[in-house]
């Protein structure tokens, strides 16, 4: 009985075991990825009431101007 469910499942299976290794194996002749940066355990910045970050300037200044005006970090994430 397991062999009617399993057998029209095996081309699925064999294509992923064959398409898997190829999407992880680099090509041959590929340049290595380089190396990851170094972890840091200093601080890079700190600071005291909150902090907004943003790819956009005035985005930035709407959330700080929320957090100014007594909202919190939800508040600030969702007017940016």
């Amino acid at each position: 009985m397991h062999a009617r469910l399993i057998a029209p499942l095996a081309p699925l299976v064999t294509a992923a075991l064959v398409a898997v290794p190829a999407l992880v194996v680099p090509a041959q002749g590929a340049d290595p990825a380089p190396p990851a940066p170094a972890a840091t355990t200093t601080a890079t910045s700190t600071g005291l009431g909150g902090a907004v970050s943003t790819v956009d300037k005035a985005a930035t200044k709407v959330g700080l101007r929320v957090l100014k005006k007594g909202g919190n970090a939800v508040d600030a994430a969702i007017a940016t």
